[in-house]
């Protein structure tokens, strides 16, 4: 008989990050809101819907778990977006956050990136609105970790030096959303059509709010 096959370090880490956050986070109601900019709401309001990051383990390798594979260089920020420079000298806790920020940030420009340019025709042509729902759902997605992505402030000399950083990348990414929006909402030739592919993208979806703690750093 073969013997049950063995949780990978990926999904025993998010089983600790479940009853983590099924131990810390309380759910409350969230009125609705429209697709302004976000992340900058303070956690104690229940109209933001941040989420706790639990820094993730480096898992040995194992017979189970082999060696990762070489990474690719770091992707650049696009242009007119904030630097993923980490200041020298910084605090553990503080790094953490940088680079916190800086992956997030790497992952939605890529997903956005992944989307490449409207087609070249409108909503209405049946061939092409298979490519207006592959946006639409993308931008949901995008949108709604955006809102979920959430980094506590704090009161030493680091975290006031971090927070412009953190609100400067917020901003772009932000920009980069509604830029990517207008753009399919152009091509489609309808933006009423286009509100509609999203709102139909986003019925299973949806946001929730999120009320917790931040610790002072």
């Amino acid at each position: 008989m073969s013997k049950p096959p063995t949780p990978t370090s990926r999904e025993v880490i998010l089983a600790r990050r479940a009853a983590f956050l099924g131990s810390t986070l309380a759910l409350v109601g969230c009125p609705s809101r429209g697709d302004g900019p976000v992340g900058t709401t303070s956690p104690t309001t229940s109209t933001t819907a941040p989420v706790v990051d639990i820094p993730e383990p480096s898992a040995a390798p194992t017979a189970e778990t082999p060696p990762p594979e070489p990474s690719a260089p770091p992707a650049k920020p696009p242009a007119g977006a904030p630097g993923y420079d980490v200041p020298a000298g910084v605090s553990d806790g503080a790094k953490e956050r940088y680079d916190r920020l800086h992956d997030f940030a790497r992952g939605t420009y890529a997903a956005l990136d992944a989307l490449g340019d409207p087609p070249n025709c409108p909503l209405k042509d049946a061939a092409c609105r298979p490519a207006y729902e592959k946006a639409a759902a993308t931008l949901v997605d995008q949108r709604k970790d955006l809102r979920l992505f959430y980094i506590c402030p704090g009161k030493s000399e680091e975290a006031k030096a971090f927070a412009p950083h953190y609100e400067a990348h917020l901003a772009a990414m932000n920009a980069r959303l509604a830029a990517i929006d207008e753009a399919y909402s152009k091509a489609a030739g309808n933006a009423d059509a286009w509100e509609a592919i999203k709102r139909d993208a986003a019925l299973n979806k949806p946001i929730p709010c999120l009320s917790f703690a931040c610790p002072d750093w």
